[in-house]
């Protein structure tokens, strides 16, 4: 690794490789982007919406892969509650309720019952596969999919991605996916890797956890299935070569900025998006406090840490590298 530029940063291979949680951030603020991609800050308190889920993922690449059978749902429990124990105990369970052990359980318990005929529908090709996509000659976007089904009576390949969330689903929920960015990058990595009348596109496996009083809370669940043309991808194609585009702009501006400015003029901040997600950006004492946040890089602030997001880490089942059909 070298030091990047005139910034005083030392270069840090994740910052060249972009996937659809990346590209999110940077289209939410280049700022926030900055701080926890470019610096590698992030708190040092876990986060239960981001560890639950990716237990919950971890129970159900472990259902599917065994094929939801008794014996699968009470190994998979055991897998969630074992990792999710690893960064949360016990104590912390009614400060994050209903996202809490005894709803995920619930929730791998009750998956099977929801959809019996999961198996008869569809095979089982891959869970949990991670690699890289090109979007041009010289790019590629990295990603992870949950799982890659084929349908049986019709043939057709689709991703099956699980999402988490707090409460139940309503049309809003819905429609968020069917622009999405992740479920383009998920499209387009079939359209690279089957036959293109093969193809159909990502179904959402939403599941919902809601509090309720008196009662341990309830588990909800709601598919989304949302498939993608050719035509429909052509568009993204373009929009994730752009933003692509914005993101290597900036980059080449930090690249030229210095401890020594005033201000940093690379990496705007949105003033937008401080309230995200019903809560307060992380950063966002730095961005008042500070013009120039290459003057404090350093090391990380109090209550923050050195972690890079570098998509190729995760962990994985399968490894894809992806080209263009020809």
């Amino acid at each position: 690794m070298t030091t990047f530029g005139t910034t005083g940063l030392t270069e840090h291979p994740s910052w060249h490789k972009w996937d659809s949680t990346k590209i999110n951030s940077f289209e939410d603020c280049p700022r926030r982007t900055f701080y926890e991609y470019f610096l590698g800050w992030r708190s040092e308190q876990p986060s239960n919406h981001l560890h639950f889920g990716d237990c919950i993922h971890q129970g159900l690449a472990h259902l599917l892969e065994n094929g939801m059978t008794d014996k699968a749902v009470e190994e998979a429990q055991q897998l969630f509650e074992r990792k999710y124990r690893l960064m949360l105990s016990a104590e912390t369970d009614e400060l994050f309720y209903p996202k809490d052990v005894f709803n995920g359980r619930r929730a791998l318990a009750e998956f099977p019952m929801e959809y019996p005929d999961y198996f008869d529908q569809n095979k089982l090709l891959y869970t949990e596969v991670a690699g890289s996509v090109p979007i041009d000659a010289d790019r590629r976007l990295y990603l992870r999919m949950d799982a890659i089904l084929q349908n049986k009576a019709q043939g057709y390949y689709f991703v099956d991605e699980h999402k988490t969330k707090g409460g139940d689903f309503n049309h809003i929920w819905s429609s968020e996916w069917e622009l999405a960015f992740q479920v383009c990058t998920y499209t387009h990595a079939l359209y690279c890797m089957y036959p293109i009348d093969q193809v159909r596109g990502v179904r959402i496996n939403g599941i919902g956890f809601i509090k309720a009083q008196k009662t341990a809370g309830r588990v909800v669940f709601k598919q989304v299935p949302v498939w993608k043309t050719m035509k429909q991808m052509e568009s993204w194609l373009w929009l994730a070569n752009d933003r692509l585009d914005r993101v290597y702009y900036e980059i080449d501006r930090l690249e030229k900025c210095s401890p020594d400015d005033s201000l940093l003029y690379a990496f705007p901040m949105n003033d937008r998006c401080c309230t995200n997600y019903f809560t307060l950006c992380p950063y966002h004492e730095f961005c008042l406090a500070w013009g120039n946040p290459l003057q404090h890089a350093k090391q990380p602030p109090l209550g923050f840490k050195s972690e890079w997001w570098d998509p190729e880490e995760k962990e994985h089942r399968h490894h894809m590298e992806l080209e263009w059909k020809k």
